[in-house]
C-alpha cells in the first residue's frame, strides 16, 4: 500500500482558466496594465478626497506623495500604449473621435455649468482646458507626435 506522502498524484499547476505559458490571456488584455491604471485611478480619487482635509504634516506628506507619481504613471502607461501609433487616416480619425470629440463636448458642458453656477463671464477657451480635462488634448498631441519620437 503506497504512503499518502509518496502517492503519484498530479501536482496542481495553475488556477482554472489561467494560461500556463506566462503570456497574456487571449482576450488581449494585459492585467498588469489594468491593475496599474486601477491603482492610479484610486490614488487620484484618494488625493482628491484628501484635498479638503485640514492641513497637517501627515496629510500634506501623503498628498504630496500621491501627486508626485500618479500622473507620471498615467503618462507612462499612455506612452506605452501609444508606441505603435501610425499616422494613417483611420488611426487619426479614431484618435479624433476618442479624444478630441469628448474633450470638446465636456469642455462645453463644464464651461456652461461653471457659467450657470459660479461665473457667468467665464470665457470658453479651447486652448485652456477646464482643470480636469487637460489630459485629453495632451494625450491627443502626444499620440500625434509618436512617429517623431519613434524616429528619434
Amino acid at each position: 500500500m503506497p504512503s499518502p506522502l509518496t502517492s503519484e498524484q498530479p501536482r496542481p499547476t495553475a488556477a482554472a482558466g489561467t494560461p500556463e505559458t506566462g503570456k497574456p490571456p487571449d482576450d488581449g488584455r494585459d492585467h498588469f496594465f489594468d491593475n496599474a491604471k486601477y491603482l492610479a485611478i484610486v490614488l487620484v480619487a484618494v488625493g482628491h478626497a484628501w484635498e479638503p482635509l485640514p492641513s497637517g504634516r501627515l496629510v500634506e506628506a501623503a498628498y504630496t506623495l500621491i501627486y508626485t507619481f500618479h500622473m507620471p504613471v498615467f503618462i507612462l502607461i499612455a506612452g506605452y500604449f501609444s508606441r505603435g501609433f501610425e499616422l494613417r487616416p483611420d488611426r487619426v480619425w479614431k484618435l479624433i473621435t476618442s479624444l478630441l470629440v469628448p474633450y470638446l463636448i465636456f469642455e462645453l458642458l463644464y464651461t456652461a455649468f461653471h457659467r450657470l453656477t459660479r461665473d457667468p463671464e467665464l470665457p470658453l477657451s479651447l486652448l485652456e482646458p477646464y482643470w480636469l480635462l487637460w489630459f485629453l488634448p495632451a494625450l491627443f498631441f502626444w499620440r500625434l507626435s509618436t512617429p517623431i519620437w519613434q524616429a528619434v
